[in-house]
C-alpha cells in the first residue's frame, strides 16, 4: 500500500521459485482473496471478475515500482548480473525468493550445503555494499523447528542450521503455532537484529488473502522483547 507524502521504492522481485505470472497472480489473491484454483478454473463470480480486473489494473498502474526477474537455476554470478542491471533501471530495493533456488557454482559441487549457503549469502552481502541497496532474502526453515515438543518455544539461530546465518543483518522468521493442522496463532520472531531490536510480535494470518495484519497486544507496538538472547552465530 502507498505511504503517504514517501517517494515509493522501485522494487526488484527475483523469483526463482515460481514464474512473474505465478508471482502476480499470488498478489492478486493477497489483494482479492479469490481461491487461486477456482480462479485457474475460471469459476468466479462476476463480482469476483471486477475485482480481479481492478486488482490487475492496480498492479500494471505500479509496473514501473516492480519490476521482475524469474530466469530459473541462476548461479550467483548471473544474479550479481541480473541485480546490477536492475539497478541501472533504478530499483532501490531487491527481494529474492529464494535462497535454495540459487545453483551454486561448477567449482562448489563437492562442498557441503552449509558452506555453499556460506558462500552464497556473504556474497549478497557484498552486493549490497558494491549496490547500496538492501536485499530481502528468503529462504526455508529448518523443519525441526516445527516439530519441536514445545510449541511456544522461541525460534533461534539454530533452526537456520545450514542456513547462511552468519551474513545477514537481520533475521525473521515467520510461525504458525498449530492444532490438528489448524491455525491458532501467527508470530513475527526477531532473532537476529544488528540494529535494533530482537523479539516476536504476535500477528493475524488471513488465509484466504495470504496476508498478515496487525493485533492488539498487550505491549504498545505488540513487540515482545527476548527474554534470553539464544543467538549463537557472529
Amino acid at each position: 500500500k502507498p505511504i503517504p507524502n514517501r517517494k515509493p521504492h522501485k522494487v526488484g522481485f527475483i523469483t526463482l521459485e515460481m514464474s512473474a505470472k505465478e508471482v502476480v497472480h499470488r498478489f492478486v489473491q493477497i489483494e482479492t482473496g479469490i481461491d487461486p484454483i477456482r480462479l485457474e478454473q475460471g469459476k468466479v463470480t462476476e463480482k469476483e471478475i471486477k475485482e480481479f480486473e481492478k486488482s490487475i489494473a492496480f498492479m500494471d498502474s505500479k509496473k514501473e515500482n516492480l519490476i521482475f526477474e524469474d530466469t530459473p537455476e541462476m548461479n550467483i554470478s548471473q544474479l550479481r548480473q541480473k541485480i546490477r542491471k536492475m539497478v541501472a533501471e533504478g530499483c532501490d530495493f531487491f527481494i529474492v525468493d529464494q535462497l535454495q533456488q540459487i545453483q551454486p557454482m561448477q567449482s562448489m559441487a563437492n562442498l557441503s550445503r552449509h558452506v555453499i549457503y556460506d558462500f552464497i549469502t556473504y556474497r549478497l552481502k557484498a552486493f549490497c555494499r558494491e549496490f547500496n541497496v538492501p536485499i530481502f532474502l528468503a529462504h526455508q526453515l529448518n523443519r525441526s523447528a516445527d516439530q519441536s515438543q514445545n510449541k511456544t518455544s522461541e525460534l533461534s539461530l539454530a533452526n537456520l542450521n545450514e542456513g547462511g546465518e552468519r551474513a545477514a543483518d537481520a533475521i525473521l522468521f515467520i510461525r504458525h503455532e498449530k492444532k490438528n493442522q489448524e491455525i491458532l496463532s501467527s508470530w513475527f520472531h526477531w532473532v537476529k537484529n544488528r540494529q535494533g531490536r530482537k523479539g516476536r510480535k504476535k500477528v493475524e494470518f488471513i488465509g484466504q488473502h495470504i496476508l498478515f495484519k496487525d493485533t492488539e497486544d498487550d505491549s504498545p507496538d505488540g513487540f515482545k522483547e527476548n527474554q534470553e538472547h539464544e543467538e549463537t552465530a557472529p
